[in-house]
């Protein structure tokens, strides 16, 4: 009797120690991934590879944003790694994979994506070499030029202007000036790579080629102390005439066309006598009325002596 109550209970190990759980399917080499493209910095954009997207050899851009397979070793994915892959499309307000920050460029028409199989093709990164910059040039700032750095682009010295689309150096922006020297090296990207501005701007940037910064070491460590070299009286033309705002009459009389951007931050009322240094904007005039410039600093003047 014992030995048939005993055989029950057997029976029920015995099934329970062929029996597996369900597990996760690991990202199977050997399954076809149909679509090839190249990995590709998106400024503005983010995802599970934070700002690598794709962009399949039919030109589309997509924001990777889950991933039904095992995640990718993110440091063997570089700019311009070739891919295959296969997708489902997601709904993009339904995609839970936008930046925490706020970005002023938008990176372009693309679909967000749930990764259903992916291979990386081509060598794995290799263990970078100190990067020599081979090229001078001068920091300049081009209204209307959004870039990886802003509105700060470079002049080489041979006179080419490059606009910094994209980046491998990180740089603070605070400690970038008009006209500071620096050594770069780069290559050129189609300008479909360049961060879009979601601002209106009529200035129309000057001739350029769109790069992507390898290298980048300022010659000067700080910024030199501006020189108030121009006295004269800012004015608020806003309303007055069609496509003014801030100007500044010179004591010569010469009048100067000033970026609303130039006066954020600064509390500086109509008709206040002002110092300041400037160099002239490479833009057109809307104002039509003087000189337009870029401000390089401003201080109100004393006007006691």
């Amino acid at each position: 009797m014992k030995t048939l109550k005993i055989l029950p209970l057997l029976f029920v190990l015995l099934m329970a120690a062929c029996t597996k759980g369900p597990v996760d399917p690991p990202n199977d080499n050997t399954k076809t991934c149909a679509k090839k493209g190249k990995f590709e910095t998106a400024v503005c954009g983010w995802g599970i590879y934070e700002q690598m997207w794709i962009r399949l050899d039919n030109g589309m851009l997509l924001q990777p944003c889950k991933s039904s397979v095992a995640m990718l070793d993110k440091s063997q994915i570089y700019e311009g790694r070739e891919v295959e892959l296969n997708y489902d499309i997601l709904d993009k307000s339904a995609a839970d994979c936008n930046a925490l920050t706020t970005c002023l460029a938008w990176p372009g028409e693309f679909k967000s994506i749930n990764i259903t199989c992916i291979k990386l093709l081509g060598k794995d990164k290799p263990n970078e070499e100190p990067k020599n910059c081979e090229v001078k040039g001068k920091i300049e700032r081009v209204v209307c030029g959004l870039g990886v750095f802003e509105n700060y682009w470079i002049r080489l010295d041979n006179g080419t202007l490059l606009k910094p689309c994209q980046s491998d150096i990180a740089l603070d922006i605070n400690t970038i000036y008009e006209g500071m020297p620096v050594e770069l090296s780069y290559y050129g990207i189609k300008s479909s790579m360049c961060p879009e501005s979601t601002l209106d701007c009529f200035a129309e940037p000057p001739p350029h080629e769109t790069v992507r910064v390898t290298c980048l070491k300022p010659l000067k460590d700080e910024k030199p102390e501006c020189q108030y070299k121009y006295m004269g009286i800012l004015y608020d033309w806003h309303g007055k005439l069609d496509g003014c705002g801030w100007v500044i009459k010179l004591n010569d009389d010469t009048i100067l066309e000033v970026l609303d951007s130039d006066m954020e931050g600064r509390n500086l009322d109509d008709g206040t006598p002002v110092l300041l240094d400037y160099s002239a904007a490479r833009r057109g005039s809307i104002c039509m009325a003087g000189i337009p410039i870029v401000i390089k600093c401003i201080k109100v003047a004393n006007t006691t002596n």
